[in-house]
């Protein structure tokens, strides 16, 4: 079986082609704005050098910037907000990033039963309203909306009748959980990137497919798992981070099992952490961020910084400055203005390029520095690099530090840290070195490395996650994640080995019916709530999620 890899970045689009787990070809090209011709031509080369026909490649996994870059940019649609919040917190407090926020009546209780109906002449005022604010797109999400959807499927109806020009979407439709202001916020990020989502992706399909003999066509989430093509246009928010997380299954790829590490991915842009233990990523348990918005999204717990090999040296007002800005390629490789590479290039730690011209970059850095030689300049940009990816290194500690996995490790193993960096990216093997040496780690640069983010997305597997709840005073179960509803066929109450027994029949069948394999599921929480009514109890709530852990289908044979 032939499977393949392509991981969009900010500087070199990269690809790997593995046939077993022989990599047969590996391509890097730079990132142009035209990139579904970027993409097209990895692909193709990708064939070319591996000899392989499309046919024959049985699935294809990308990364993709598009969600983050959206956001970072600004280039978002602005989305509107109609909120059911019922009883409890202030929904006023939580920023969801949409351009209106509305609130209209009703509420729906933990357990999915509707209290208060919503007064659908309020809803169609909140339509009108929308509408002097020019917002043409709205989302619809109530408190409880995943457990009775049937409410904010109500309040769409009346605005869509009320404004046929509104494009209206349903909270539970593209987001589960019960975390309402996150899910608020995811749900209109994935409004306002709807419109280049469903542009961009049929694009890709075309592009990456020949007629009839088209690869399965994958896209990395931030859970370091993969999704088909359709499920992504659904929930686009989940392809944000594929990048970094891209990194994080690389390296997992190419070390050895049970291996516990922090990866330092360095590309030309940006550089990404992301930690390992004992073979398994580290997941956020609270969720995601993303442009200030707190997200119901499952992903790695990863750090970007805008620094690497590409990042604009120079000196201002006597002070180094190294990025945030890229202006291009690497001076030494006819770039405009200096950069990190150019230091490594004069160091002996990178081979890219004219060293002469290398040598005239530092030169220019080191007329800023007070007229240093060429050398002392390139060895003052590695030092200030190295200083900022360490200090780095350990501001993610820090925060990695409050995930209840990270501590259980560190009781385990009566550790700090793991106390090994492991590089990956184009340069990586010029700054790596230096960094595990301020730390005082062991470093290392496992083969592959340079194209490590692409065989993370050619080798991820599938990943999936849902939250049961089980009433057994109601006879129903219900997903959190999905808003599907059954009968429990279960009678009187369940003990909770017979509800966690329950729980992974029902992932297991769902899994199956995606298509995915269940084995290597695991409960990750179980909780239990007594129903009482007149001092007895009637009933049990069980709440229990069940995952599918990222991870990758095997290793491959490292050159």
């Amino acid at each position: 079986m032939l499977i393949a890899g392509i991981d969009v970045g900010g500087t070199h689009t990269d690809g790997v082609l593995l046939r077993g787990k022989e990599v047969k070809a590996q391509v890097k090209v730079p990132t142009r704005p035209q990139l579904d011709e970027v993409l097209q031509e990895v692909w193709w080369r990708l064939l070319d050098e591996s000899g392989a026909q499309p046919d024959q490649v049985a699935r294809l996994t990308c990364s993709t910037t598009l969600v983050t870059n959206l956001v970072a940019s600004g280039e978002l649609e602005p989305v509107g907000l109609v909120l059911i919040p019922g009883g409890g917190l202030e929904p006023s407090l939580f920023y969801y990033g949409a351009a209106a926020v509305l609130e209209v009546r009703g509420m729906v209780d933990f357990r999915g039963r509707e209290l208060l109906p919503v007064d659908e002449g309020e809803v169609r005022e909140a339509a009108r309203y929308l509408l002097r604010q020019g917002v043409r797109r709205v989302v619809v999400v109530g408190k409880f909306g995943p457990r009775y959807p049937e409410q904010e499927r109500r309040v769409a109806a009346w605005l869509r009748q009320e404004a046929p020009e509104l494009k209206v979407l349903c909270g539970s439709e593209v987001v589960g959980g019960l975390g309402f202001p996150r899910r608020a916020a995811t749900a209109v990020l994935t409004a306002a990137v709807q419109a280049p989502v469903q542009r961009f992706f049929p694009q890709l399909q075309r592009g990456l497919s020949v007629e009839s003999a088209a690869p399965a066509l994958l896209l990395l989430r931030a859970d370091g798992g993969t999704m088909p093509l359709a499920y992504a246009l659904r929930r686009p928010v989940e392809t944000a981070f594929s990048g970094p997380a891209a990194s994080a299954m690389g390296a997992l790829a190419l070390l050895p099992p049970g291996s516990s590490c922090v990866v330092l991915d360095v590309g030309g842009t940006t550089t990404d952490l992301a930690l390992l233990l004992e073979g398994q990523p580290l997941l956020c348990h609270r969720g995601a961020r993303l442009g200030g918005r707190a997200l119901q999204l499952v992903a790695l717990a990863l750090r970007s910084l805008p620094l690497g090999g590409d990042s604009w040296v120079r000196v201002e007002e006597g002070k180094m400055r190294v990025g945030p800005e890229r202006r291009g390629p690497p001076y030494a490789c006819g770039g405009p203005v200096p950069t990190v590479s150019d230091a490594c290039q004069l160091l002996g730690l990178a081979r890219i390029g004219d060293e002469s011209l290398a040598w005239e970059a530092m030169e220019k850095v080191g007329v800023g520095l007070g007229g240093q030689d060429p050398r002392a300049a390139a060895q003052a940009v590695l030092d200030h690099v190295t200083q900022r990816l360490a200090a780095a290194v350990q501001e993610a500690l820090e925060e990695w530090a409050q995930e209840p996995a990270y501590r259980l490790w560190q009781l385990r193993h009566r550790l700090p840290a793991p106390r090994r960096l492991v590089g990956v990216g184009a340069a990586a093997r010029g700054l790596v070195p230096n960094v595990a040496r301020r730390l005082g780690w062991e470093e290392v640069i496992p083969p592959l490395a340079p194209v490590a983010n692409a065989l993370g997305a050619a080798l991820a597997r599938v990943t999936l996650s849902r939250t049961y709840v089980l009433d057994t005073q109601q006879g129903r179960v219900s997903v959190l994640e999905t808003g599907d509803q059954e009968q429990l066929r279960h009678g009187g109450d369940l003990l909770p080995p017979e509800a966690e027994e329950l729980t992974l029949g029902f992932f297991r069948r769902e899994a199956q019916a995606l298509g995915i394999d269940p084995q290597g599921a695991k409960i990750v929480s179980a909780e239990l709530f007594n129903v009482v009514r007149h001092w007895r109890r009637v009933g049990r709530i069980y709440q229990i999620e069940v995952r599918l852990p990222p991870g990758v289908l095997f290793a491959p044979e490292l050159p």
